[in-house]
């Protein structure tokens, strides 16, 4: 019971953090902006508060999916003790592939041209944010595009099949 509550504890703490992270460095303007993060004040130009914002839209969704999933399976009785660890790596496995995606996107799919101020943050953050939540599928859409794009990759001796 202690690693439930400890384990729910820490992902409302850091889905509280993100959210107020997110606020905070959302890219406004053109220029450079002053912020003020923890105590500490800092410059930030437009491309590397959307940086963040992604990471941390991400690994909001993250957040949300493993909250969700802690609910239920504790709401049924059915959480397992070996997937606490779930529950940590998910936020960042989120943050991880939206950054992924959004550098993937953002390389292929704009003019290489377009500036920071030419990106909407919103539906960049969005994306970023439904990524995270949804992990598992944008995974498995990724390696359907890279299949389709390189040759699929050899499989080896010791293969395990997927369940």
């Amino acid at each position: 019971m202690t690693g439930i509550l400890l384990t729910a504890v820490s992902l409302i703490a850091a889905a509280s953090l993100l959210i107020a992270a997110i606020i905070i460095l959302w890219p406004a303007g053109t220029g450079p902006a002053t912020i003020d993060f923890l105590g500490r004040r800092g410059q930030l130009d437009r491309e590397h508060a959307t940086f963040l914002v992604i990471i941390f839209s991400g690994a909001l969704g993250g957040v949300t999916h493993a909250l969700r999933s802690l609910y239920w399976y504790v709401g049924n009785r059915d959480l397992r003790r070996s997937w606490l660890m779930l529950y940590a790596c998910v936020p960042v496995v989120g943050a991880a592939l939206a950054l992924i995606v959004y550098i993937v996107v953002r390389g292929g799919l704009l003019s290489a041209q377009a500036s920071s101020a030419d990106v909407n943050p919103y539906g960049f953050s969005a994306v970023a944010a439904l990524v995270g939540l949804f992990s598992s599928e944008a995974t498995t859409k990724l390696k359907q595009i890279f299949s389709t794009i390189f040759a699929p990759a050899e499989e080896g001796r010791d293969r395990v099949p997927p369940a």
